[in-house]
Protein backbone atom coordinates (compact mmCIF):
# COMPACT_ATOMS: atom_id res chain seq x y z
CA UNK A 1 0.00 0.00 0.00
CA UNK A 2 1.49 3.55 -0.85
CA UNK A 3 1.31 5.82 1.91
CA UNK A 4 0.33 9.90 1.28
CA UNK A 5 1.34 12.63 2.85
CA UNK A 6 -0.82 15.43 4.19
CA UNK A 7 0.31 18.79 3.03
CA UNK A 8 1.24 20.96 6.00
CA UNK A 9 -1.39 23.35 4.61
CA UNK A 10 -3.57 21.07 5.05
CA UNK A 11 -2.98 20.14 8.68
CA UNK A 12 -2.93 23.54 9.83
CA UNK A 13 -6.66 23.89 8.32
CA UNK A 14 -7.70 20.96 10.38
CA UNK A 15 -6.37 22.30 13.35
CA UNK A 16 -8.16 26.05 13.28
CA UNK A 17 -11.23 24.24 12.13
CA UNK A 18 -11.30 22.28 14.85
CA UNK A 19 -10.23 24.83 17.52
CA UNK A 20 -13.31 26.90 16.12
CA UNK A 21 -15.65 24.16 16.96
CA UNK A 22 -14.39 23.59 20.05
CA UNK A 23 -14.77 27.31 21.06
CA UNK A 24 -18.31 28.06 18.99
CA UNK A 25 -19.58 24.58 21.10
CA UNK A 26 -18.00 25.34 24.59
CA UNK A 27 -19.64 29.38 23.58
CA UNK A 28 -23.11 27.68 22.70
CA UNK A 29 -23.16 25.62 25.79
CA UNK A 30 -22.37 27.95 28.13
CA UNK A 31 -24.62 30.94 26.83
CA UNK A 32 -26.91 28.21 26.98
CA UNK A 33 -26.63 27.54 30.93
CA UNK A 34 -26.08 31.18 31.84
CA UNK A 35 -28.64 33.19 29.63
CA UNK A 36 -31.44 33.20 32.40
CA UNK A 37 -29.72 33.77 35.20
CA UNK A 38 -27.04 36.01 33.84
CA UNK A 39 -28.96 37.80 30.81
CA UNK A 40 -26.85 40.91 30.75
CA UNK A 41 -23.21 39.26 30.86
CA UNK A 42 -24.39 36.61 28.09
CA UNK A 43 -27.23 38.06 26.27
CA UNK A 44 -25.62 36.59 23.05
CA UNK A 45 -23.27 33.65 21.88
CA UNK A 46 -20.95 36.61 20.69
CA UNK A 47 -20.71 37.90 24.55
CA UNK A 48 -20.64 33.96 25.58
CA UNK A 49 -17.88 33.19 22.60
CA UNK A 50 -15.98 36.51 24.19
CA UNK A 51 -15.99 34.68 27.63
CA UNK A 52 -14.70 31.47 26.35
CA UNK A 53 -12.04 32.70 23.99
CA UNK A 54 -10.76 34.84 27.03
CA UNK A 55 -10.63 32.17 29.64
CA UNK A 56 -8.96 29.92 27.40
CA UNK A 57 -5.78 32.26 26.85
CA UNK A 58 -6.00 31.80 30.92
CA UNK A 59 -6.46 35.76 31.07
CA UNK A 60 -9.38 35.52 32.77
CA UNK A 61 -12.85 37.84 32.47
CA UNK A 62 -13.95 39.37 36.06
CA UNK A 63 -16.96 40.63 34.65
CA UNK A 64 -19.22 37.67 34.88
CA UNK A 65 -18.63 34.16 36.71
CA UNK A 66 -20.93 31.25 35.82
CA UNK A 67 -23.50 30.32 38.94
CA UNK A 68 -24.87 27.68 37.43
CA UNK A 69 -23.04 23.94 37.41
CA UNK A 70 -23.45 23.45 33.32
CA UNK A 71 -21.67 26.67 33.00
CA UNK A 72 -18.85 26.15 35.92
CA UNK A 73 -18.14 22.89 33.49
CA UNK A 74 -18.19 24.31 30.72
CA UNK A 75 -15.63 26.63 31.97
CA UNK A 76 -13.35 24.14 33.86
CA UNK A 77 -13.27 22.61 30.43
CA UNK A 78 -12.32 25.50 28.25
CA UNK A 79 -10.02 26.74 30.72
CA UNK A 80 -8.18 23.09 30.93
CA UNK A 81 -8.40 23.23 26.84
CA UNK A 82 -6.82 26.68 27.25
CA UNK A 83 -3.80 25.23 29.08
CA UNK A 84 -3.20 21.85 27.41
CA UNK A 85 -3.14 23.79 24.34
CA UNK A 86 -0.68 26.63 26.00
CA UNK A 87 2.06 23.67 27.65
CA UNK A 88 1.39 21.72 23.91
CA UNK A 89 2.54 24.51 22.22
CA UNK A 90 5.67 25.36 24.38
CA UNK A 91 6.88 21.91 24.32
CA UNK A 92 6.46 21.79 20.60
CA UNK A 93 8.35 24.88 20.29
CA UNK A 94 11.19 23.56 22.89
CA UNK A 95 11.40 20.14 20.64
CA UNK A 96 11.78 22.64 17.07
CA UNK A 97 14.58 24.68 19.26
CA UNK A 98 16.50 22.07 20.87
CA UNK A 99 16.25 20.16 17.85
CA UNK A 100 17.80 22.32 15.44
CA UNK A 101 20.65 23.12 17.92
CA UNK A 102 21.29 19.63 18.54
CA UNK A 103 21.20 18.39 14.55
CA UNK A 104 23.11 21.21 14.04
CA UNK A 105 26.01 20.40 16.25
CA UNK A 106 25.64 17.11 16.23
CA UNK A 107 24.83 16.09 12.49
CA UNK A 108 27.01 17.77 9.41
CA UNK A 109 26.88 17.07 6.06
CA UNK A 110 29.15 15.28 4.00
CA UNK A 111 31.37 17.21 1.54
CA UNK A 112 29.26 16.72 -1.40
CA UNK A 113 26.78 14.38 -0.34
CA UNK A 114 23.68 14.11 0.70
CA UNK A 115 23.83 12.06 3.70
CA UNK A 116 24.56 12.94 7.85
CA UNK A 117 26.90 10.76 9.76
CA UNK A 118 27.22 11.61 13.49
CA UNK A 119 30.16 13.59 14.59
CA UNK A 120 31.56 12.88 18.10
Amino acid sequence: MMRTRTPKALKILLLIVIFAAIVFLCSLCLYFFEKDNQPNAFDSIGSAMQYVLITMATIGYEDATPLTSGGKAVVFLTSSIGILVAIAFWIWMAFIVFGRVISGKYFRKKPGGHSRKLEM
